[in-house]
This record gives structure tokens, C-alpha cells and sequence, in this order.
């Protein structure tokens, strides 16, 4: 992109991997103010490692296209970067992310970012095959107070919101048995593809992600950041009925997918499943247990508060039709 300046900044385009610097640091300026949560399992302050995974180019992202820096006297005081992908049910999801320093909102920058991150994505789209339905997204927690503030100006609805919740040990966990026709396995290599279609099944009839593919399940085979030994997978003879997949960093618990089968719901099997990983987690030492759901699983939001998790914190994603 070309430079621009007005004011007393600069808006300019990426320089290559010696910028992800500058980003990181904007992150690091900016969680004390948004009240970024260090134990959050859905937001974080990457790192500089993190930043320069995160844009690298691929399908969907050209950084020197695709990313803004913003400068004052020679210093990024924050960045955009749009992206995007198509979901299951055929739109087109055109998102932007940004960061700017407290210190330079409500100075007219943020509004400038954002027309930057629209017009960048309207020369995407003007490529694709979108026929019409193509929405701008963009991202913003309930602590974000600014940047909420500027997309409902802007014309964005929150669509829906994530919602993370969490759990503080020690606690009471009330045993919760499996259906009698159900039994638990430990894991084995060879349930890696059967326990990848069951995730994917449950994700099927939610029309905000994008389909998978072979290589999301090798990606996800592979990962090496999986904890198989905190996995709890019911099966019914050779067919899984229901999962629930944890992981632990530090003093911190993730129940990282929870899932059941359509031949299973209703039956106690998620809670049951939920209430032995939990007695699990709680042997290991961790302070605190944390998911994430959405706001319109009201069903998934009731068995986790009798479970005794609490709402945290929530994280709106906006949209506004691309026209």
C-alpha cells in the first residue's frame, strides 16, 4: 500500500518479518487497558513468535497487502490486517483485526484503520464469487470498550458472541454415571480418525465454520500440543457416543471440546463425561478449569452452570453486509 499520512500519523504497508516487533509490542501495550485475561483459553497476547506465525502469507492472507501499520514520528502506534474464508453455509467472511495504543483512541485513527480494512477488503471481494453474500467481520470483547464502540458507529451488529466460562478448584463434583451400554477407552492411535469425524460431526450443523479438509485433520493429527491421556471418549460398542477432550498448561485446565453424538443426546452422556474429567483435572493441580460456548447454546450454558462454571467474560464477532 502507499503511505499516507494524516494528522500526526503515518498509515503504511508491511515491511516484511522485521515489523512482527512492532505488533507484538502493540499487543503487549494494549492488555492491561482491554483487561486481557493471562488464563483466558480465547484470547491471549501472542508473542513474538505468535505474531510472525500469524502472518506468514497464505491462502486468504498477502502481508504486504493484506496488513497496515500505523506510525507516529517513526514509532507503529498500532495495525490492521484483514483476512478471510468462506463458511459451510456459503458466505463469504471478509474480517479485519487491529490494535491501537490507549493513548491514540478517540483521536479519529481507529476510524481511519477501520476505512482502510473495508477498502482492502472490498478490492478482495471484488475478485471472489461471492454472489452477494459477503460480510465485513471484525472481532471485539466486552472489555474493548473503544473498539466496540467504533464498529456499532460503523454500522456492525454482534451476529453472536463466544462466551468463556470457568471453574475454580478445589470444588464438590458430584459423580454423574455413563448410560450402562456405554464404556470408557483410553486412547489409541487408531481412534485418531474415528475421534476427528465425531468432532466434526457435532460442528456439521454449525454453519459459521468452514468445512474441513484432509489436511485440517492431518494438521490436527499431528498436533503435538494434544494431551491423549486427558481425553475421555465414550463408545458404544465400535461407535463413539460422545467426547470430551481436555488440556492443561500450567495451573490452568482447557476442556477443549465437548460433543455428542445425535443418537446420544439427552441422555446424561456429556455430563457425565464433563463430571469425570473434572474429578480428573481436579488431581492434577490446577487451579482453574475453562471453556467456551455460544451465546445461543443456552442448553450447553445450563449444563455447565450446574456444573458449577460461571460466565467470565464475552466475545462479541460483529458483521455488516459487504454491498
Amino acid at each position: 500500500m502507499t503511505a499516507t499520512s494524516f494528522g500526526d500519523v503515518t498509515l503504511r504497508g508491511w515491511r516484511g518479518p522485521a515489523d512482527s516487533v512492532a505488533i507484538a509490542d502493540l499487543y503487549q501495550g494494549c492488555k492491561a487497558w482491554d483487561h486481557v485475561d493471562p488464563l483466558s483459553v480465547w484470547e491471549s497476547t501472542p508473542s513474538l513468535d505468535d505474531v510472525g506465525a500469524a502472518l506468514k502469507p497464505r491462502p486468504g492472507l498477502d502481508p504486504y497487502r493484506d496488513v497496515c501499520l500505523v506510525e507516529a514520528a517513526g514509532e507503529a502506534v498500532g495495525y490492521s490486517r484483514v483476512t478471510w474464508w468462506t463458511e459451510r453455509d456459503g458466505l463469504w467472511l471478509y474480517l479485519s483485526l487491529a490494535q491501537l495504543l490507549p493513548a491514540w483512541r478517540g483521536r479519529g485513527v481507529g476510524s481511519r484503520m477501520l476505512a482502510w480494512a473495508e477498502g482492502r477488503i472490498r478490492e478482495i471481494a471484488a475478485g471472489h464469487p461471492h454472489d452477494g453474500k459477503a460480510m465485513f467481520g471484525a472481532n471485539a470483547s466486552s472489555t474493548e470498550r473503544e473498539a466496540t464502540a467504533l464498529l456499532r458507529e460503523a454500522g456492525y451488529t454482534a451476529a453472536f458472541s463466544v462466551l468463556e466460562m470457568g471453574l475454580d478448584f478445589p470444588c464438590a463434583i458430584t459423580d454423574a454415571p455413563l448410560p450402562a451400554s456405554l464404556d470408557l477407552r483410553l486412547y489409541a492411535p487408531a481412534h485418531s480418525r474415528p475421534l476427528w469425524d465425531a468432532i466434526q460431526a457435532v460442528y456439521a450443523s454449525t454453519r459459521r465454520t468452514h468445512s474441513p479438509t484432509e489436511e485440517d485433520y492431518q494438521r490436527w493429527a499431528r498436533d503435538p500440543a494434544h494431551q491423549p491421556e486427558l481425553w475421555f471418549v465414550a463408545w458404544n460398542g465400535e461407535r463413539i457416543a460422545g467426547q470430551v477432550l481436555c488440556a492443561i498448561t500450567g495451573r490452568r485446565a482447557e476442556i477443549v471440546e465437548v460433543g455428542v453424538s445425535d443418537a446420544w443426546r439427552r441422555r446424561g452422556v456429556a455430563s457425565a463425561l464433563l463430571t469425570h474429567a473434572l474429578q480428573v483435572l481436579q488431581t492434577r493441580g490446577v487451579g482453574t478449569v475453562r471453556l467456551h460456548t455460544l451465546n445461543e447454546n443456552t442448553s450447553a450454558q445450563a449444563l455447565y452452570t450446574r456444573l458449577g462454571f460461571r460466565l467470565l467474560k464475552e466475545f462479541p464477532r460483529y458483521r455488516k453486509l459487504l454491498t
